[in-house]
């Protein structure tokens, strides 16, 4: 399917019509994607997830695999300090986050997830993870091949290091199930 954007929404001139085309396509499809995910999910996350925001969960997810200060965590997720504060401080008023300051440096305060958040992240990673598995299940082989790499490289763009870290895919030809190049 091909995507047309009309003149009056041109990104950059520097930018070229595949760049365009890609971006509307993941700007169309990933929160359609994750929308499904969710609503997939819904029917079996535990009832406290519910009520719960975006940045928190994003939160629960981030600490549930490492801790972080305040600062880090908000660095990493691109948005404020006072931002990350209000949404951590809801998540210690639940009892899912614990604050604790660091041995040597009493200013720095580092987040680790309590005993019921960690549980909670890991009932929403595994429902989201079910839910993402049967999306995915129509796919064949080397569909999931093309995914996973295409994540790969979209991943090396969230990297500090994105003009080495990106390869990009070689062949457009996998889509229609063709032999597979990544770039490699």
């Amino acid at each position: 399917m091909v995507i047309t954007l009309s003149d009056s929404y041109t990104l950059d001139s520097g930018v070229s019509p595949e760049v365009e085309q890609t971006a509307q396509r993941l700007i169309d499809v990933i929160p359609a994607m994750f929308r499904q995910m969710k609503n997939d999910a819904h029917d079996d996350l535990p009832p406290a997830f519910c009520d719960m925001g975006e940045g928190q969960v994003r939160i629960l997810h981030m600490l549930n695999h490492q801790a972080f200060t305040m600062g880090d965590l908000a660095e990493r997720m691109h948005v404020t300090a006072p931002t990350v504060s209000r949404t951590v401080d809801n998540l210690v008023a639940r009892g899912l986050v614990d604050r604790h300051p660091d041995a040597n440096d009493r200013r720095r305060i580092w987040l680790r997830l309590t005993g019921e958040g960690a549980s909670l992240a890991g009932q929403i990673e595994l429902r989201f993870r079910s839910a993402m598995a049967r999306f995915l299940q129509p796919l064949t082989p080397d569909q999931l091949a093309l995914v996973i790499a295409a994540c790969d490289t979209l991943e090396g763009l969230l990297t500090a290091d994105r003009i080495t870290a990106a390869k990009p895919i070689v062949s457009s030809t996998n889509v229609r199930g063709e032999e597979s190049h990544n770039g490699n």
